[in-house]
């Protein structure tokens, strides 16, 4: 659509909005937020390992995993990505 965008030293917005809201952070939960979170790991693992193929990435992926007894038999992994982490 037609909009202006207002840059500054701090963030990027779609309109100049009052400083109580601009660059404030909330939170957000689903796929819509796990999606990009796991497109991210992938391209990490893919630049780590560039001949990696897809299974191998996957795997890659789903062993870099927090475990969390919530998340068991909700999700594949049982638990949270986490490339800082590996089981």
């Amino acid at each position: 659509g037609d909009y202006e965008m207002y840059l500054d030293d701090i963030g990027i917005s779609k309109t100049i909005t009052s400083e109580d809201s601009f660059g404030k952070y909330d939170f957000y939960n689903g796929t819509s937020m796990a999606a990009p979170h796991v497109t991210g790991a992938v391209a990490l693992a893919a630049a780590e390992e560039p001949d990696a193929d897809s299974e191998s990435l996957i795997d890659m992926v789903l062993t870099h995993v927090r475990r969390e007894d919530s998340l068991r038999d909700k999700v594949v992994s049982g638990g949270v990505l986490d490339f800082s982490c590996t089981e």
